[in-house]
């Protein structure tokens, strides 16, 4: 019937084994558009999926993918977002990932899909993301939650600093997604 093969076909979408082949599908795509032009103009946010990250194959696949277009300098362009509620259970892969890609192509992260000022500040104080997308609110907590003078690398003695100072002196910068006029 009709609804039998409307299931089926939702169940494959959301399968892991769909989610990895999306992953690599568009950075394959964007990879090959960004390694022919002459001057790159655009820059990309490409959400990795828990099932790349799970995945050990992902990492040399991609790495793979890389190889021979180091002078293009791709991670310059193309940003690479881990969700929050992926590093509950892979901050180790997430990490290991992050941290060959930024020391040999230069890649950025941002972390996505935050859902509470907690998150923001416990993966940031362990991995260094670029940039953290979420909601306004979440910047208004992080600016009321007050932190020690020597965590800040801005050091004012006279001045009292917020969480979303540590974040930006770490340089990390945020993406409100619920500003329409921004």
């Amino acid at each position: 019937t009709d609804n039998d093969t409307e299931e089926s076909l939702r169940s494959r979408i959301n399968s892991k084994d769909f989610q990895m082949y999306i992953d690599r599908w568009i950075l394959r795509e964007i990879i090959g558009t960004l390694s022919i032009k002459e001057k790159i103009t655009d820059t990309f946010i490409v959400n990795i999926s828990d099932a790349s990250l799970a995945d050990a194959s992902f990492f040399t696949w991609f790495r793979t993918m890389l190889t021979g277009l180091d002078s293009k300098n791709l991670g310059k362009y193309i940003l690479l977002e881990i969700d929050a509620k992926d590093l509950v259970t892979l901050e180790k892969q997430a990490s290991a990932l992050i941290s060959y890609l930024r020391k040999s192509h230069n890649f950025s992260f941002v972390l996505g899909t935050v859902t509470a000022t907690e998150e923001i500040i416990s993966y940031t104080n362990k991995i260094k993301f670029d940039l953290v997308r979420c909601n306004s609110t979440f910047i208004k907590e992080l600016q009321g939650i007050a932190v020690s003078d020597t965590d800040v690398a801005e050091n004012d003695n006279n001045a009292t600093h917020s969480q979303l100072d540590l974040l930006k002196s770490r340089g990390a910068r945020l993406i409100a997604d619920d500003i329409i006029d921004a």
